[in-house]
């Protein structure tokens, strides 16, 4: 056995060339015409050897400590059919990356050169993604990666609060751990923003560099038309403008940068919003004009690349008080929900447990739920007999079948009301 290979702390400790004689993975199909599962990797599947008790009734996901459940990248692999028997073709994944004490959610990153070691090891990473693109159809694998904000690596003077006010800059105190965040390059308080904890303001980050130098790799590995797409959770279109393509150059110089290719279809999910229109709350009219605010965007799914990833619910609760698209809502509205994205313009992306019909309400970690159950060896929720995922992957197999839902316009055609 050769000697153990120190963990990289630096970015120069990293070499990026292609590995010799691997064909990295590309394929023609267009990214409009994915069907996204984003799963949180701590509550998808934990390693164990478990199978679902099948049943076309919805389930209650299993709710879980504010903390780190169980879930592993291993679990994810070893469920790829479960996935894509929904019709899914690409898996958005939670960040990865270590993070801070109890941050199951991924978004409060320590170190951003190594798997954080709840998920697994950076081989079973790899085995995933291998897995995933091995399948027929191959899937496509989705990495988050947060670049608006780091973890909760430094703190304020007097290690008190300190809160966006007026685009104030704030003094800088010191690190929380004594090998500061990783990379070491990062150990430099010039590059925070330092405006205080973001709150109603603050969130504006251009990715313009990031995405440029990120698209410029994937091309050097043979990756035609990498997708990136971010989330400004805001219902503003024109604040989409901002980040997408090179309206997000801010170089004095004059050099363009290339931003984002797509952002997440907020206005849909928030500023209509679908699930009202569903629901019978808010009138469909709301949907009419969301076609025509989007006539000088994507008349088609892929015009002009403008295509949004759109979406009905999420993992987040500050847009969404009322908790998951199941809440209170018959299987008929979810499977509705679903199949509007499906057969409408941008690229459907579903979150985990919605095609099990799962409710959590009240808070962030309420609508993680888990879909195992640690103190049930042997189960889990992955229900393909369920009513609501087999009906959406109906659905999902019309959308493949018919080029026109995946290539074509949109429009609203009347119906008469008495059928």
């Amino acid at each position: 056995m050769g000697p153990a290979v120190a963990d990289p702390v630096s970015v120069t400790d990293i070499d990026l060339s292609p590995l010799p004689g691997k064909v990295y993975f590309d394929t023609a199909r267009e990214w409009w015409e994915e069907f996204i599962y984003f799963l949180m990797v701590d509550r998808f599947q934990d390693s164990e050897a478990r199978t679902p008790v099948l049943s076309p009734a919805r389930s209650l996901g299993v709710q879980t400590p504010n903390d780190f459940y169980g879930g592993t990248l291993a679990g994810v692999r070893d469920n790829l059919g479960y996935i894509a028997g929904l019709g899914c073709t690409a898996i958005w994944l939670s960040p990865v990356f270590e993070n801070n004490p109890h941050a199951y959610h991924g978004y409060d990153v320590n170190n951003y050169l190594s798997l954080d070691p709840h998920f697994g090891t950076k081989q079973d990473l790899i085995d995933l993604v291998d897995a995933a693109h091995r399948r027929n159809p191959a899937m496509r694998v989705i990495l988050d990666v947060v670049i608006n904000h780091s973890g909760d690596n430094w703190f304020y003077p007097g290690n008190l609060p300190h809160y966006y006010y007026n685009d104030m800059r704030f003094c800088f105190r010191g690190w929380r751990r004594p090998d500061g965040p990783i990379p070491s390059e990062l150990v430099n308080p010039d590059l925070y923003h330092r405006r205080g904890s973001i709150t109603g303001n603050g969130w504006d980050t251009l990715p313009e560099r990031f995405s440029s130098t990120v698209r410029e790799y994937a091309e050097s590995l043979g990756k035609r038309n990498f997708f990136l797409f971010g989330e400004a959770a805001s219902p503003d279109d024109g604040l989409y403008d901002h980040y997408i393509g090179p309206n997000t150059s801010a170089d004095d110089t004059g050099t363009v940068f290339f931003g984002l290719d797509s952002v997440l279809d907020f206005r849909l999910a928030m500023g209509v919003p679908l699930r009202d229109v569903i629901k019978g709350f808010t009138p469909a009219q709301s949907l009419l004009d969301r076609l025509a605010a989007q006539e000088n965007r994507a008349v088609n799914r892929g015009q002009l690349g403008r295509y949004l990833v759109t979406f009905v619910d999420k993992h987040d609760s500050f847009w969404q008080p009322a908790g998951r698209i199941g809440a209170q809502a018959p299987g008929e509205q979810v499977i509705a929900a679903i199949g509007y994205l499906l057969c409408a313009l941008g690229t459907p992306c579903i979150y985990y447990g919605t095609e099990q019909g799962f409710q959590g309400s009240g808070g962030d970690n309420q609508m993680r739920e888990a879909m195992f159950d640690t103190s049930s060896p042997g189960r889990n929720l992955l229900n393909t007999d369920c009513t609501i995922y087999r009906e959406i992957a109906k659905i999902a197999q019309v959308m493949r079948s018919q080029a026109p839902l995946r290539f074509g316009r949109m429009y609203f055609r009347q119906i008469s009301g008495d059928g």
